[in-house]
């Protein structure tokens, strides 16, 4: 072990004996040592056949040779392609394998070219007055079966068991079709019906406007608001059809109004005694004047205050009707409608006939 240490102590001082070595020197190593490596990885590269240029250029040419190996084996098949061209349909859709095709019609739809304009349904003329006359015609087919089933009598193709438990009940798809087609609003509808239905012969309305009134509520072809707006229509055109029918308001009140007010269909406030200036048509010729009398006003007020105070609810204190008569903003209109009234000296006293003595004498002086 100090052998070893002495021999080495020998050469490492017979390394430095000349002193340290210059600038050139240590070059003229680095450049020796630099071409021995380089010669020594040349003589591996020839023994294995040749360096990296040589390996390179062969792999081309048997990249040549193997196409035209193809290319021969192409015209022994009689010119059939071995590998075929993937198709993309010119930048195709995804699902083809290629980006979407641009010029394609679901794209030309975005471009707003091949996009299908929307139609507007043409509304179809009705005149309201013939409306009315379809509305009351679907009442009384109605009113007809409801009439022949109560009495037995059913159509021979109608006949058997199944039938004859079957309940009659009134189509009203022509509201609808009204609605749809005609663009008529609901209100319009309900006032053309009520203008037509109220007549000389009142026994089918009698007898059967209550169930036909019933199957409207149920399939909810009007709401509240249009219940009140046709009814306001027809409170404010009984004064054109007093005269043909003078007990308009007892009608009117007793199939329509009580009906709906017993079901919560119907808010009493909301019914309109007076047309709104802009509602009422210009009259040019004194024929076609408008009767404006406020007779058959003052009776549907007075039957509506009789049911306030004496209805199946709980009878109602007079100060109750009293809230009632200025909830409803009752008493301008009947200040303004006094002008209005046709013979005041028969009037009152047939109020009284209708109500009594007893209720006559408070709803007589409020009105």
């Amino acid at each position: 072990m100090f052998a070893n240490k002495e021999d080495g102590w020998a050469k490492t001082k017979e390394m430095h004996k000349g002193g340290p070595k210059t600038k050139k020197e240590v070059q003229k190593e680095v450049e020796d040592k630099y071409r021995s490596e380089q010669q020594a990885r040349n003589n591996r590269d020839g023994n294995r056949g040749g360096g990296y240029n040589d390996h390179h250029r062969n792999d081309r040419n048997d990249d040549r040779n193997d196409r035209n190996d193809r290319n021969d084996r192409n015209r022994r098949d009689g010119g059939k392609q071995q590998y075929q061209k993937k198709d993309t349909g010119g930048g195709g859709s995804y699902g083809n394998g290629g980006r979407e095709n641009r010029d394609s019609p679901k794209n030309n739809d975005k471009k707003g070219i091949n996009k299908k304009s929307e139609t507007v349904k043409e509304i179809v003329a009705l005149d309201d007055d013939h409306m009315g006359d379809l509305l009351k015609k679907n009442f009384e087919t109605y009113a007809l079966k409801k009439k022949m089933s109560d009495e037995g009598n059913v159509e021979q193709e109608e006949e058997g068991e199944e039938n004859k438990q079957k309940e009659i009940t009134p189509d009203l798809s022509l509201y609808e079709k009204f609605k749809t087609e005609n663009g008529k609003a609901s209100s319009t509808i309900l006032f053309s019906l009520l203008t037509k239905i109220f007549d000389e012969d009142m026994q089918k309305v009698e007898n059967y406007f209550a169930s036909y009134l019933d199957a409207i509520i149920n399939k909810k072809i009007f709401i509240t608001r249009d219940f009140g707006e046709g009814i306001s229509k027809f409170v404010q055109f009984m004064p054109e059809i007093v005269l043909d029918v003078p007990q308009i308001h007892q009608y009117l009140w007793k199939h329509v109004i009580d009906p709906l007010n017993r079901k919560g269909q119907l808010k009493m406030r909301f019914i309109k005694w007076v047309a709104d200036a802009n509602d009422k048509p210009v009259v040019e010729d004194e024929e076609d004047m408008m009767f404006d009398e406020s007779n058959a006003m003052y009776k549907l007020m007075a039957l509506i205050l009789i049911d306030q105070k004496n209805g199946d609810k709980a009878p109602s204190s007079w100060d109750e009707v009293f809230k009632f008569f200025d909830d409803c903003k009752w008493g301008k209109v009947v200040t303004d409608k006094q002008e209005k009234i046709d013979d005041p000296d028969t009037l009152w006293p047939e109020i009284k006939d209708e109500i009594g003595n007893e209720m006559a004498s408070v709803i007589i002086p409020l009105l």
